[in-house]
């Protein structure tokens, strides 16, 4: 079994009840703010991914019922909801304590422990007039505590939903609502030593007034520019406060400036826009959760403005995950990202979308740091059967051996142009060639593998990875699919999308993709049952340099071979695995690297013992 993976252990279901964080006028129930239920399994070695046994939304949102007007998208500022809240109306009360009840008893179905259910309540329940006699009837309908959480909490709590979002999280973290935004910083994932240690702000977050519906608020008042003053110097107040860790800072010097982490639905919102205007359109990747763009693309908004118009003026056109009132919102989150794009005084080098908030925050923050130091990917696999705790450590050393090392210059350096991607990395390929052999998924016909493995990380059985980034969910549908047949394999549809997922990790990422599934096929060839067992081959890869007349001085890319050396400890593997070894070969073909003879790509020479 692999160093630092808790070992297995019985479920272990949780119950948290979120009783809503940001008020979101502007967007209908669905997708407003409401109550949120969730059972979560808790249990070792997959709790790192919350793995959600029961999810439901109640549509009752407890600011609508403070603000008992209705405002459509055009609605005047008159007819905008007042800012002082009214007591919760005791028909609202009564339904939240009877949708507690109902989920109470829904808890004993799943044999949650009394003491494992949380009820966490934020903005909506801590300033209405009435709060106290909200938990009341709560406690008296379900025998639960309420805990309200105060602003520096709750502020804390969405910083460490975002760290859950990605096995890496590293810079400024901003969180979108209705009636405010917040910012802070996080620290997560960092080297193994600090595996599993998230750091934030201490105070939690700071909160301004510029959410989504309270800035469309004062856009139809006017005074546009006068308002956008206003969110700059908020902007940077609040980057002044929360005190960027020096070692955040000397980072974004060095890499040529910091990410940027965006929760909340308004900020979803945008990243759906974006998705819909991506150079791969119609993006193949429909999680919001990793989607990652350069700063020049979201600070496009007078591009993204008009996308969302000319939707609206066709009625038979839509944009995915961008609702009427959503769109509605648009010309807010617009004015936030511009002020963000140009307040902020520090250089903002890539966007990431995220979909962590209370429940993961809640939840991820209460396992213990082995627990949360367990990476994405690892969990994933073990949450489907992907793998054997037997086969972890031999395949780690087997698959390694057919990542190259980075050879060096006669100077001495390192060659930059043979680097294998960072996104290639043992621990992510070992649990995959040829592992997924013995999954379900892959036991249909051979006519539809090649596109199940396509599809594996966004429809498949590691598609509930959440905080994966897209270029590993793209990078390991690709080489999956290779391993499984590839481009060749798939249908017409299918193969626009092989082509989609190139795109997002771009010619370089693709290129290895192609090697690395060519070599899992070699692995499921030798290992067919996804078992190690005893050990029939020894891999070696190597680049070595052209001489004489083949050294293409020319081109950088064509100096270099690599070379891959495959040794079996009986022949009846080596014929066994005889088309799989053509297939590596051919990968270094030049009429295969990607954009074909002049692409990217490199010579590969197999030789077998």
């Amino acid at each position: 079994m692999e160093q630092g993976v808790p070992k297995e252990s019985s479920p272990k279901p949780v119950a948290l009840v979120d009783m809503g964080s940001q008020a979101q006028p502007l967007i209908p129930l669905l997708l407003s703010n409401g109550i949120r239920l969730s059972i979560t399994d808790l249990a070792a070695p997959t709790a790192r991914l919350l793995p959600t046994l029961y999810h439901h939304r109640v549509p009752i949102s407890l600011y609508d019922a403070q603000h008992p007007s209705s405002p459509s998208p055009a609605a005047s500022p008159q007819q905008q909801p007042s800012s002082s809240p009214q007591p919760i109306p005791p028909d609202t009360i009564t339904r939240v304590a009877a949708a507690l009840r109902h989920f109470r008893a829904i808890c004993t179905d799943f044999h949650v422990a009394e003491n494992a259910v949380r009820v966490l309540a934020t903005e909506a329940t801590r300033t209405a007039p009435n709060s106290q006699q909200l938990r009341d009837a709560i406690r008296d309908a379900t025998g639960w505590d309420v805990t309200v959480l105060d602003k520096a909490e709750e502020g804390r709590i969405g910083a460490w939903g975002v760290a859950w979002s990605l096995e890496r999280v590293r810079g400024l973290v901003m969180d979108l609502g209705g009636g405010s935004t917040q910012m802070t910083w996080v620290l997560a994932g960092g080297e193994e030593d600090d595996a599993g240690e998230v750091r934030v702000w201490e105070r939690g977050s700071v909160s301004l007034p510029f959410g989504a519906a309270a800035l469309m608020a004062r856009l139809r008042e006017g005074g546009r520019e006068g308002l956008k003053r206003e969110v700059c110097q908020g902007l940077r107040g609040a980057y002044e406060k929360i005190e960027v860790p020096q070692e955040l800072v000397r980072e974004a010097e060095e890499e040529g400036g910091m990410d940027l982490y965006l929760s909340g639905g308004g900020f979803r919102g945008w990243g759906y826009l974006l998705m819909s205007q991506h150079p791969s359109a119609p993006y193949p990747i429909p999680i919001i959760n990793g989607f990652t763009v350069p700063v020049e693309s979201f600070r496009d908004t007078e591009r993204l403005q008009a996308t969302v118009k000319a939707s609206q003026e066709d009625e038979g056109e839509s944009i995915f995950r961008i609702s009427e009132r959503r769109a509605s919102q648009v010309p807010a989150v617009a004015l936030l990202v511009q002020c963000l794009t140009e307040a902020l005084p520090v250089e903002i080098k890539e966007i990431i979308f995220t979909q962590g908030g209370v429940r993961e925050g809640a939840l991820f923050s209460s396992l213990e740091k082995e627990t949360r130091a367990v990476r994405p990917l690892d969990a994933a696999v073990r949450m489907d059967n992907l793998v054997s705790a037997q086969m972890d450590v031999d395949m780690d050393e087997v698959f390694g051996h057919a990542l190259p090392p980075r050879p060096l210059d006669a100077d001495g350096t390192k060659v930059l142009t043979c680097k294998v991607p960072s996104i290639f990395v043992p621990h992510l390929l070992r649990y995959l060639f040829p592992s997924l052999a013995k999954s379900n998924c892959f036991n249909g016909t051979k006519e539809t593998n090649a596109s199940v493995a396509l599809r594996i990380t966004t429809a498949g059985a590691l598609a509930s990875a959440l905080p994966l980034s897209h270029q590993q969910r793209a990078a390991l549908a690709l080489a999956l699919c290779v391993q499984h047949g590839g481009f060749a394999s798939l249908p017409p549809e299918d193969q626009r999308s092989f082509r989609k997922m190139q795109d997002i990790v771009g010619p370089e990422v693709s290129w290895w993709c192609n090697y690395v599934g060519s070599v899992g096929a070699l692995l499921a060839a030798v290992y067919p049952a996804g078992n190690t067992g005893p050990r029939r081959i020894e891999i070696k890869a190597m680049w070595s340099e052209r001489t004489g007349q083949e050294n293409d001085k020319k081109e950088k890319k064509g100096r270099w071979v690599l070379n891959f050396k495959a040794k079996f400890g009986d022949a009846m593997w080596r014929e066994a695995a005889e088309k799989a070894l053509n297939g590596i070969e051919k990968v270094g073909k030049r009429k295969n690297w990607i954009h074909g003879r002049e692409g990217v790509g490199w010579k590969i020479s197999v030789e077998v013992e």
